[in-house]
C-alpha cells in the first residue's frame, strides 16, 4: 500500500465509524439525500434556472451552475427533514446494534461514493494528475476501483448523458467568451 492507498483507507474507516456511531437510519437517509439532489439536478436543474432567472433576474453564463448548485442543495435540506422525521419515529424501536452495523456498511458506501466524486472533480478541474502522480495512482490498490464507483453510479441511473450535456455546454461557453481569431 502506498500513501494515496493509506489516505483512501483512512477517510473510509473514518466514514465507516461515523456510520456505525450515526446508525443506518442517518447514514441512509444522508445517502438518498446525496443521490436523489445530484440526481434531481441532473434532471431539473432547467426549472430552477428559470426560476432564478423570472423571479430573481439572475442570468448569465454561470446561471446552470448556479441553478444545478441550488437544487442539490434543495433536495439534500428537504431529504434530510424527511430523515429525521423518520428517524425520530424509528427510535422508538430500538433498533441497537444492528442500526449500528448497517450504519456502518452504509457510512462506507457513502464514503466512496464522496471520494469517487472528489476524484472526479479533481479530473474535471484538470488537477488530478498534478496532485496525484500517475504513477501513485497506478501503484495504488484502491484508488482505480473508488474513481470509477461514481461514474458506475451515474451509468446505473442514466445521469452520465446529463454530465456530457454539461460538458458540451461548457465548451460552448467557452467558445463565447473565448472566440477563435
Amino acid at each position: 500500500m502506498n500513501i494515496v492507498d493509506i489516505i483512501l483507507v483512512i477517510l473510509l474507516v473514518i466514514s465507516v465509524f461515523n456510520g456505525y456511531r450515526k446508525g443506518f437510519v442517518h447514514e441512509f437517509t444522508a445517502l438518498a439525500a446525496l443521490f436523489i439532489g445530484i440526481y434531481a439536478a441532473f434532471h431539473f436543474s432547467d426549472v430552477t434556472a428559470e426560476f432564478i432567472n423570472e423571479f430573481l433576474g439572475v442570468g448569465g453564463k454561470y446561471l446552470k451552475i448556479i441553478a444545478f448548485i441550488l437544487t442539490v442543495v434543495l433536495v439534500i435540506v428537504l431529504v434530510s427533514i424527511v430523515g429525521k422525521i423518520l428517524e425520530k419515529v424509528l427510535e422508538t424501536i430500538m433498533l441497537g446494534l444492528l442500526n449500528s452495523l448497517a450504519g456502518a456498511v452504509f457510512g462506507l458506501v457513502k464514503g466512496i461514493l464522496m471520494l469517487s466524486l472528489f476524484i472526479m472533480f479533481l479530473g474535471y478541474l484538470k488537477v488530478e494528475d498534478k496532485l496525484i502522480s500517475p504513477e501513485k495512482q497506478k501503484e495504488a490498490r484502491f484508488y482505480d476501483e473508488i474513481k470509477s464507483f461514481a461514474p458506475y453510479v451515474f451509468h446505473r441511473f442514466d445521469i452520465d448523458e446529463k454530465i456530457n450535456d454539461l460538458e458540451i455546454w461548457e465548451k460552448e461557453e467557452q467558445k463565447k467568451t473565448n472566440p477563435v481569431i
